[in-house]
């Protein structure tokens, strides 16, 4: 997991170097049932956040460009990466610019 979010390494290369240097033979799949794991294991924590997020009185919210892998396509594609903060941050990504990801999460919110 700390290869993949902290060095943007992706899961084919973390199976090449636990092969070569341990001689162990994780598939990629293996890992992303792990990361699936982690986030089941963390969505309790993201829900509580986005509510503090809903509640609160005064809210910040910016997109930022951001490529990534599209599967299947062989290529790098464009999205965005969405900050809502008060006193703590929410990250989410996704793969537009316009303002439905924005009213989708915010709801209510005015």
């Amino acid at each position: 997991m700390e290869a993949k979010y902290s060095h943007h390494r992706p899961h084919y290369r973390t199976e090449g170097i636990f092969k070569v240097r341990h001689g162990v033979d994780i598939p990629r799949n293996t890992f992303c049932h792990w990361d699936k794991v982690v986030a089941d294991i963390l969505e309790p924590l993201y829900k509580l956040i986005h509510l503090g997020l809903l509640l609160c009185r005064y809210l910040q919210a910016d997109e930022t460009l951001i490529r990534y892998l599209s599967p299947g396509k062989g290529k790098c594609s464009t999205g965005y990466l969405w900050l809502m903060a008060f006193f703590l941050s929410g990250l989410r990504a996704c793969g537009c610019r316009g303002n439905q990801f924005g009213l989708y999460k915010l709801g209510d919110f005015r």
